[in-house]
């Protein structure tokens, strides 16, 4: 991936405190949910920036799994779309269409408003 795509993706890194069995399960499941999951000696690092969280929410009984979920939703900028949440968005510079013609109807509008 090149530097500006990485740079829309968050990470979250879990303390690797999970048995191998766990592990070996919900790598998998993890990267098929849009999570590019991997390990290293002390943590599991998710990089993401759309995840299919009912996906993962039909997946019971991994407590790596279950912890992924809980870390997600302690992330509070996101945005939800059919069953996958969205992260990348709000990493982006938003752009509106027309912005000086809507700044002028918007300016016209807060003086009518203060007129009458």
């Amino acid at each position: 991936m090149n530097k500006i795509k990485m740079q829309e993706y968050k990470t979250l890194k879990i303390e690797n405190i999970y048995n191998i069995t766990d592990i070996n399960n919900a790598l998998p499941l993890l990267n098929s949910s849009g999570i590019n999951a991997f390990t290293d000696k002390t943590n599991i690092i998710l990089k993401f920036d759309t995840v299919d969280i009912k996906l993962l929410e039909t997946i019971k009984y991994n407590p790596l799994i279950q912890k992924t979920i809980e870390e997600l939703y302690k992330i509070r900028s996101f945005s939800s779309s059919n069953g996958k949440i969205v992260f990348k968005s709000f990493n982006k510079e938003k752009r509106v269409k027309n912005k000086k013609e809507n700044s002028k109807k918007r300016l016209a509008y807060e003086y009518y408003k203060k007129d009458f």
